[in-house]
């Protein structure tokens, strides 16, 4: 079986992890597996290591004249490797990668939606929708979305599959506690990047509030993002910036790893 995966760029983050996961695991089982990727970033190296087939796909500006030209392209690199399945994961890549998987004439093309999708404007889940149209399944990661796609957004409930999020907890047995993590405390941690999305001002509003119940608790932080400075001035003024450490992304704490 030949798996072609589709994803918008390879900066660090949740849908972008999961990706390279299911590359790995699919290796594993014996499955060929390719990656076309729109914009490089820190998650290059491990991907290079998960295949050999990497490619940089044309970048897709949904605003552009060239769109057509654009797709073309995509479709004949699609052709060239002739994938027995095309996955997407997500708005960015679902229109674009579905449409020219259809182009290239791919038996099985799957969609992905990863999120409840509160920052896609009304044309952007419209295009979504239609992306679907084109897809034998969409695979989503929670049965909240998938509630959402199903009677929000019409999606047929036999095409929408769930699919959570994998760990593998392999990783962390091995990884040390970080600061302040070894001495018995409580540690309540949260693994995201700082954006708006992620929510990390109501982390630590919780964050009070147990502090305010059990005062030995530490709060772990493991991301990157712009948002950081803005996380690292609401502790400071809920007055639990003593109890919160900031550990930096994935990538810093296990660059060493081979």
């Amino acid at each position: 079986m030949r798996v072609l995966h589709v994803i918008d760029s390879l900066n660090p983050g949740g849908t972008e992890r999961q990706c390279l996961a299911l590359v790995r695991r699919l290796s594993e089982r014996g499955v060929a597996n390719a990656l076309f990727y729109g914009r490089t970033g820190p998650l290059l190296r491990d991907a290079e290591r998960l295949t050999d087939t990497l490619r940089p796909s044309p970048a897709i500006r949904f605003r552009s004249v060239r769109i057509p030209l654009q797709l073309i392209q995509l479709a004949r690199m699609i052709r060239e490797w002739a994938p027995d399945i095309v996955q997407t994961y997500g708005f960015y890549s679902n229109l674009p990668g579905l449409l020219a998987a259809s182009f290239a004439r791919v038996p099985v093309r799957v969609a992905g939606r990863r999120q409840l999708a509160q920052y896609l404007s009304p044309a952007q889940r419209l295009a979504d929708r239609w992306a679907w149209k084109l897809a034998h399944r969409v695979v989503v990661n929670s049965e909240a979305v998938r509630e959402q796609v199903v009677s929000r957004e019409g999606m047929r409930a036999d095409r929408v599959v769930v699919i959570r999020n994998g760990l593998d907890l392999g990783e962390w047995r091995t990884a040390d506690r970080g600061p302040n993590g070894g001495d018995g405390d409580v540690v309540v941690g949260m693994v995201a990047h700082f954006r708006k999305m992620k929510d990390h001002p109501t982390f630590l509003r919780a964050a009070r509030e147990i502090l305010s119940v059990v005062p030995s608790v530490r709060f772990h932080l493991v991301g990157s993002g712009t948002l950081e400075g803005t996380a690292r001035d609401i502790a400071q003024r809920l007055g639990i910036a003593a109890h919160v450490d900031f550990l930096g992304g994935l990538e810093a704490r296990h660059s060493d790893r081979p």
